[in-house]
């Protein structure tokens, strides 16, 4: 029977952080009859309204492509999104908001910048830059270790 590894402290404390704070997104986002992942995309497709393509959702966001196609057209079929096609590829196809979606998204989205900022300023303006820097060194540091240990 193989040995039973215990899980450290410091990465159960940093797992049990990571999980709250993507809880409180996904509170925020149920506050408004959403999950998490239709407020990524809906996030997504607000900051990047001139210029969003299915693909770019996919690899910057860390999704699944069927769970973006499945939130894509259930945002189509509510009329929030429409389609353009890109005058440089067209084969591709521009996801942008309608104006009810764009309605929708800035509820949200801008409640919830509204949320992040007061959060930083009771936090600390300095403390979060900091925190900041150090997240996205951390990131570079999980992502090259992700790479070493890749099968």
């Amino acid at each position: 029977m193989p040995e039973e590894k215990k899980t450290s402290p410091w990465i159960e404390e940093y797992h049990s952080l990571l999980f709250q704070i993507m809880g409180i997104y996904e509170e925020w986002s149920q506050s408004y009859g959403i999950n998490l992942h239709e407020y990524m995309i809906l996030s997504y497709i607000y900051e990047h309204q001139e210029r969003c393509l299915h693909k770019n959702i996919v690899a910057e966001l860390f999704l699944p492509t069927r769970l973006v196609d499945s939130i894509l057209k259930q945002f189509e079929q509510s009329e929030m999104i429409e389609y353009w096609v890109n005058i440089e590829d067209r084969r591709e196809k521009i996801v942008r908001l309608t104006e009810i979606g764009l309605e929708s998204a800035q509820k949200v989205i801008l409640g919830g910048h509204e949320m992040e900022r007061k959060a930083r300023e009771k936090f600390g303006v300095e403390r979060f830059d900091s925190l900041a820097v150090d997240a996205g060194d951390f990131l570079k540091s999980l992502r090259s270790a992700l790479n070493e240990l890749k099968v």
